[in-house]
């Protein structure tokens, strides 16, 4: 039995097909034959072992500090060890120096906090407590005495493969909860209502006493699979997942349920990274639940950190909305590589939109598929801001910046080569105004038939950007900044007459056939359309700024190639009851088909 479960801490079972297996066989497993902890010897600090009740170990702790050299360290279940100590704040640190894993069935309390350190491995069973009051922590990673004497920072390492997985239940009342080693797996329930939970895996961490961060993963791990996988249940103030982790293996992953929900001294707070001490990378996966709060109810912050030459893989739900009447907060994903998954929502909505922020310009491929939402809505207030940045970026799904009461948000997309599909919804609308999307390549866009909609219910339509140094819109796209008391404004391959700095010139401008762009008014004056290129411009859709309204005059079309321009879509700038809009027409060589709109005031 010993060497079974010595063998299942030196797995390297964090993936989570691997955990699918492990897990039946550790429920199955007889009970452990261990008894309480045995061979204890102070060699720093006051404390007295009393084990004279059968089943019942008590650790009288007199100093605050105090460390306890252990032969071993288990606890059978319906056995207790327990940690009677002077304060809250008083810690005790267990160190096994026999060769046996930890195995933990029964109950560890204390009402200070306590450190357990094997460096063979710890399991928390089924039916294992690990009950502190102060910091809990369980780590294969050792530290010396000094440091942990002197308090402050402490730093962890070790050499171990081992690593710490929990089935059962571990928690703090008024401290943080710390899992290290070289892998770390919960499948059961963590919880440190006013404090942080940290799982780390890596071969040297640091442990902070102050700040924002509560561990910092300084080197890696022995083999090439060092990671952090959740199954399980995460509960805390603010909930930290780090690995050092590499390009070719699963560094966190996390299919189980992981809230943070602030606390007095926390913000609420969820950070998974693979990065390690800065220059690592790895794969982060979510396939669970990701939520975050602060006390009050705002939306707290997330951030998945897969490194520079990392991937991460969001699915599931990663939510930092506000609850009640509070604002949204943040979600951030970095990585080399990030794909959003189908199904999966990334939302920072609240009362007032947060902020979502997927890639960076530095990302290498950034995909977001058919299925998958990314919010910042506003239930009240303004939306808030969506942006998604990398080389490559792909957009099958919606994009969602719009406002129930207020006005809409904005949307940024950015990269080298951008694309859209006919699945894609990228929406900016309010309830008032419409907000602001701007959509821009390096190189080349194409709106591949979906809907980009910045329209004002009540108020002005928004603004749409779209512009690259080759830009198509294609069949089936609805472009639209429509507004209630205003239309708004569509710009694409550049601005009027080319001469906007703002928003860099197109070199090639395609509308195909059954693309729709509009700028209308339903209650005032119609919005502006823009279609440019320096080079050469087709435009063969539809495109409308017209005054719907019994108020309000025709908008203004610019339909211009430098060089060239064909012509053969219809276009609208009329008024029911105002003056029809202008169209304008400005290329060295124009081609116009006999579709165009006659109802307009001024053609030039």
């Amino acid at each position: 039995m010993k060497n079974l479960l010595k063998r299942l801490r030196l797995s390297t079972a964090f993936q989570a097909a691997v955990v699918s297996v492990l897990a039946p066989a550790l429920l199955l497993l007889p009970v452990p034959g261990w008894s309480n902890p045995a061979g204890g010897v102070v060699t720093h600090g006051a404390a007295e072992i009393n084990a004279e009740l059968a089943g019942h170990l008590k650790v009288f702790q007199q100093s605050n500090r105090a460390i306890i050299n252990w032969e071993s360290f288990s606890i059978n279940a319906g056995e207790i060890t327990e940690f009677i100590q002077p304060s809250a704040s008083a810690v005790a640190l267990s160190r096994v120096i026999g060769g046996n894993p930890s195995v933990i069935y029964g109950t560890l309390k204390a009402n200070g906090g306590h450190i357990l350190i094997n460096q063979n491995g710890i399991l928390v069973g089924p039916g294992g407590v690990v009950d502190v009051g102060g910091l809990n922590v369980l780590s294969t990673l050792d530290i010396d005495d000094n440091n942990f004497m002197a308090g402050g920072n402490m730093v962890f390492s070790g050499s171990t493969a081992a690593g710490v997985t929990n089935f059962g239940t571990i928690s703090s009342a008024g401290g943080d909860v710390i899992l290290m080693g070289n892998f770390v797996e919960n499948n059961g329930s963590i919880g440190a209502v006013n404090g942080t939970v940290a799982l780390g895996a890596g071969g040297e961490i640091l442990l902070s006493s102050a700040g924002d961060s509560k561990i910092s993963i300084l080197r890696g791990g022995v083999g090439g699979n060092t990671g952090v996988n959740n199954t399980g249940t995460i509960t805390g103030a603010a909930a930290e997942l780090k690995a050092h982790g590499n390009v070719y293996a699963l560094a966190v992953n996390n299919s189980g349920t992981i809230r943070a929900t602030g606390a007095s001294r926390v913000n609420g707070r969820v950070v998974l990274s693979a990065t390690g001490d800065g220059s690592a990378s790895g794969k982060i996966v979510n396939t669970g639940t990701i939520e975050a709060n602060n006390r009050d109810g705002s939306g707290g912050s997330i951030l998945i950190d897969a490194g520079v030459a990392g991937e991460a893989e969001i699915g599931g739900t990663v939510k930092a909305d506000g609850i009640g009447n509070k604002p949204g907060g943040s979600v951030t994903v970095l990585g080399d590589i990030i794909n959003v998954t189908e199904g999966a929502l990334v939302s920072a909505s609240g009362s007032r939109g947060g902020a979502v922020t997927i890639g960076s310009p530095t990302s290498s491929s950034v995909n977001v598929a058919t299925g998958a939402t990314l919010q910042a809505t506003g239930s009240s207030g303004q939306a808030g801001t969506i942006t998604v940045a990398g080389q490559q970026v792909g957009l099958e799904g919606t994009l969602d910046a719009t406002s129930a009461q207020a006005d809409g948000g904005q949307i940024g997309v950015i990269g080298d080569n951008v694309s859209t599909a006919a699945t894609s919804v990228i929406n900016s609308s309010g309830f008032g105004s419409g907000g602001l999307i701007n959509l821009r390549g390096s190189e080349n866009l194409s709106i591949g038939g979906g809907r980009v909609l910045s329209e004002g219910q009540n108020g002005a339509g928004g603004r749409v950007i779209m512009t690259a140094p080759n830009t198509i819109v294609r069949e089936n796209s609805e472009i639209s900044a429509d507004g209630g008391a205003q239309g708004g404004n569509v710009n694409v391959g550049g601005g009027f007459q080319g001469k906007n700095a703002s928003i860099p010139n197109a070199t090639n401008t395609t509308i195909e056939a059954g693309a729709n762009l509009s700028a209308d008014s339903t209650g005032g004056n119609a919005g502006s359309v823009v279609v440019w290129s320096d080079k050469d411009t087709i435009f063969y859709g539809d495109v409308r700024a017209r005054a719907l309204g019994a108020v309000g005059n025709g908008g203004m079309i610019e339909i211009s190639g430098k060089e060239t321009l064909k012509v053969n879509g219809n276009i609208e700038a009329s008024s029911v009851g105002g003056r029809s809009g202008t169209v304008l027409f400005d290329p060295g060589n124009v081609t116009v088909g006999n579709n165009v709109g006659a109802d307009i005031e001024n053609s030039v």
